[in-house]
């Protein structure tokens, strides 16, 4: 692929904390939204702006809020996450499958 683009992508593989697994593509989006099914089943909302990415866990009983940094070449992120119900920011990353 020649200039890999994140809103093209199929699938994420994720590193959150202690867990590991993927997140999956859920239809088309739009320009800039996209939606995903996290590894545990959860509803998620991913926004872009540039290099930035801005994501919505919704989790019954907590809201999951990530941010990260799409790599140079764009086929990695690296980023925190924030629980509603938990204090403090947790690291996370993904390759970016296409």
């Amino acid at each position: 692929m020649a200039d890999p683009n994140p809103r093209n992508s199929v699938n994420w593989d994720i590193q959150e904390g202690g867990h590991r697994g993927q997140w999956t593509r859920d239809g088309e989006g739009g320009k800039d939204e996209q939606r995903f099914i996290h590894f545990a089943g959860d509803q998620m909302k991913i926004h872009y702006a540039g290099n930035y990415v801005y994501v919505e866990r919704y989790k019954p009983g907590d809201l999951h809020f990530y941010h990260g940094t799409i790599s140079s070449d764009k086929r990695s992120i690296t980023g925190k996450y924030l629980i509603s119900s938990i204090r403090g920011e947790h690291s996370w990353s993904a390759q970016i499958n296409y």
